[in-house]
């Protein structure tokens, strides 16, 4: 057993894996790794923590994205709607458009609100407590 299998603990283990699995990835017994996860409850937490907010990250750019996108869509639209002579298409297609676009952008200006609004730590702390009512 090397500091290298204790790290790849901590990160199997923050992917969510189960002890089972990593003892046999990691050729040590499963009592090893209890040891382990006791030892170093704060990187376990560290690492959990690390590996949320980088998918609220991930999630966060990936929304700000579809709001670019939502938003630029609405320009053309605006575009379209202020110079065009409307003989070609009828104006209740780009107003629907237009109108199924800003509830679409509404809802992911919510959501986006949520996520920046997340308390990582109150999500570590309960998610803490549950691992460690369900691993003992």
């Amino acid at each position: 057993m090397t500091e290298t299998d204790k790290f790849e603990f901590i990160e199997l283990r923050s992917l969510g894996e189960s002890m089972q699995a990593i003892a046999e990835k990691l050729n040590v017994s499963r009592q090893t790794l209890y040891n382990w996860q006791t030892e170093m409850t704060e990187d376990l937490a560290l690492a959990k923590t690390s590996r949320l907010e980088a998918l609220i990250n991930n999630y966060r750019l990936a929304t700000e994205k579809r709001l670019e996108r939502y938003a630029e869509t609405l320009d053309r639209i605006d575009t379209e709607l202020e110079d065009r002579d409307f003989s070609r298409v009828s104006t209740s297609v780009l107003v629907r458009l237009k109108i199924a676009i800003l509830q679409a952008l509404g809802k992911d200006v919510n959501e986006l609100e949520r996520v920046i609004s997340f308390n990582v730590s109150s999500y570590e702390d309960a998610h803490t407590c549950n691992l460690i009512k369900y691993e003992v």
